[in-house]
Parts: structure tokens; C-alpha cells; sequence
């Protein structure tokens, strides 16, 4: 049952994803529904987590708010697993030399009867940063971050929580390219049985980033990796290993948003269980005049295979639209 509810968690970590900011930040003004990094009870399709050193250069400052369904399927039957929404707001302030933000975000699934499992799963997520720049060249920031997932299911509760303190720095090199760099440590806690374990997680990367009002484009490539790590007592509450590779491409021309981003992870189990490789894709289109009011919807897909048989074994989709006002 324990690898079951790992793989319908997942589709909490997938819904909405948008693309990471390592090292520049996106032309997407409005929320990411993702998450933070993986936890226990959500092993795959990990979300990176921007680097705080990025809101920096996120300028201008904003308010927003997202919403999306999503669900997850069996790749080999097709039938549906989970089915269920998320939701999310930010603010930011993005001034001279200062920057803030904070985003919160929730996620609520319903097992199918195909799952053979009733139930719900649930996650929240709240991420808050700080940034400040120097010379216009080099940024640092730091992010405090927290997921939850509740599993309430048939065979029991699962209240997993996963909270740290991400810092990171970025270095602007002439008008356009950007190197960013985060890392620590988090502690997962299983809040049913008060067990804790601590692991850490880096992500660096290169980007490319022009905006001038209405126009601009983005280009980044991305690592993150997360070490596994065992809770006293039990290697069956062992978290996994990740380790990502992601790519994002983003235009604005004439007020009119156009992105793609994908990511590759390679997932192995210190409990013994065969490794994954999860593959997940975002396309988005939107109206971005700059200023004042822009809409923004993706379309995210994502897969997980086994690396030892070579199959697929699930399959997720979900679609977001977002708005965010800025000023």
C-alpha cells in the first residue's frame, strides 16, 4: 500500500509546474503550484524550489493567484488513480536593493476506485524569502520553506512534513547572463510516529534574461539534487535520492507569454526498490503586458518509469491559470 499512496502523492508535486528560477527568474508573473522537495510520502516529479537569490531580479513587484485540476492515472491500465485541484497566491516586493516574497499553497486529492484505496491526500506549502543585491551584479537571499502531506486512506494516517532554510546567491555577469547557486539542509518529520531525519539538497545553474516591458525572453538549464537520507528506527520511512536536470525556454513579444520547460529525475530507493527515471513537461501561453493585469495557463504532463523493467508505471496531467497584477 506504501508504494501506491508514494506514486498518487506524486501528482500533488506535478500539478502546475512551472519553470524553476536557479539563476534568472521567469517571465511567468503569475504562482507555480509546485512545491518544495520531495518528501516521503511524495517521492517523484520533484518541484525545484527557486533560489531565493533570484527575487533579486524579479522585479516588477506583484500580487497573484493560481488555480488548476489534475490527475493521475495508471500507465498500464489507464485508469485513474487520484483526481483533485491546487491552488496558490504570492506577493512580492521587488525593490532597488530589497526583495521579498511569500507564496502559500494548497492541494487536495481524492482516491478513485480504481486506486483499489479510498481517501484523501492533502498538501500545503509556504515558502518565504528575502533578497538583496549589490552593484547590481551580485545577489544573496535566503528562503524558508515548509510542505506538508497528509495521507488519510483506508490503511491508516500518514502526516509527513518536510521544512528548512534554503539560502542562496546569484552573480549577473554584464545585462544578461545570470549564475545562481542554493543549498541545505531540511528536516522531514513523520508527525504520527514524532520520527525525524535530515538531508541536503544544492541546485545550481545558467541562465540567460533580457525584458524590456513587453518584450524579453528566458533561457536556463538546472541541476538539483537531494541526498537520501534514513529516519532512526525504520529503513521503510527512508526518503529517496533525486537527482534533476531541467531546461527552461520562455518569449514575450507583444504582450504575449510563451513558454516551455521539462525536467529529468533519477530516483533511487535506499529501501531496495527498483530506481525511476520521472520526466515531467510544461507549456504555457499567456498576456503579459509588463504592467498592470497578466493571465498565464500550462499544461503540465509528467511520467515515471521504471529503470528495471523499462515501463511506465504512471502518468499525470494538470492544467493551471493563473493571474497576477503588477506594479
Amino acid at each position: 500500500m506504501r508504494t501506491l499512496l508514494m506514486a498518487l502523492a506524486a501528482v500533488l508535486a506535478a500539478a502546475g509546474m512551472a519553470s524553476a528560477q536557479v539563476a534568472a527568474p521567469s517571465l511567468n508573473p503569475t504562482p507555480s503550484l509546485s512545491g518544495s522537495f520531495r518528501t516521503v510520502a511524495a517521492p517523484f516529479f520533484t518541484p525545484v524550489p527557486s533560489n531565493p537569490a533570484v527575487l533579486s531580479w524579479d522585479g516588477p513587484s506583484r500580487i497573484g493567484a493560481a488555480y488548476g485540476p489534475s490527475k493521475l492515472d495508471d500507465a498500464q491500465t489507464g485508469q485513474t488513480d487520484a483526481k483533485g485541484n491546487a491552488s496558490g497566491v504570492l506577493a512580492e516586493i521587488v525593490g532597488e536593493m530589497f526583495a521579498a516574497g511569500v507564496q502559500l499553497n494548497s492541494d487536495s486529492e481524492d482516491l478513485q476506485p480504481a486506486s483499489a484505496q479510498t481517501g484523501t491526500i492533502k498538501s500545503s506549502v509556504q515558502q518565504i524569502g528575502i533578497a538583496a543585491q549589490f552593484g547590481k551584479r551580485f545577489s544573496i537571499g535566503v528562503q524558508s520553506q515548509v510542505l506538508e502531506t497528509k495521507l488519510n486512506t483506508g490503511g491508516g494516517n500518514t502526516d509527513i512534513e518536510e521544512s528548512g532554510i534554503l539560502p542562496g546567491a546569484t552573480v549577473r555577469l554584464g545585462e544578461t547572463i545570470y549564475l545562481g547557486a542554493a543549498g541545505g539542509s531540511t528536516t522531514v518529520k513523520d508527525k504520527v510516529s514524532n520520527l525525524e531525519a535530515k538531508h541536503s539538497v544544492m541546485q545550481y545553474g545558467v541562465g540567460y534574461m533580457y525584458r524590456d516591458k513587453e518584450r524579453g525572453a528566458h533561457l536556463e538549464v538546472y541541476k538539483a539534487k537531494r541526498a537520501s537520507a534514513y529516519f532512526p528506527g525504520g529503513v521503510a520511512l527512508a526518503s529517496t535520492e533525486s537527482d534533476v536536470t531541467g531546461g527552461t525556454i520562455e518569449v514575450l513579444f507583444s504582450k504575449v507569454h510563451l513558454g516551455y520547460s521539462a525536467q529529468t529525475d533519477k530516483v533511487k530507493d535506499p529501501t531496495g526498490a527498483a530506481p525511476e527515471t520521472d520526466t515531467l513537461s510544461t507549456v504555457s501561453v499567456g498576456y503579459n503586458p509588463g504592467q498592470g493585469l497578466a493571465i498565464v495557463a500550462s499544461q503540465s504532463s509528467g511520467k515515471s518509469t521504471n529503470d528495471t523493467t523499462g515501463l511506465a508505471d504512471k502518468k499525470t496531467r494538470s492544467t493551471t491559470v493563473g493571474v497576477a497584477y503588477q506594479f
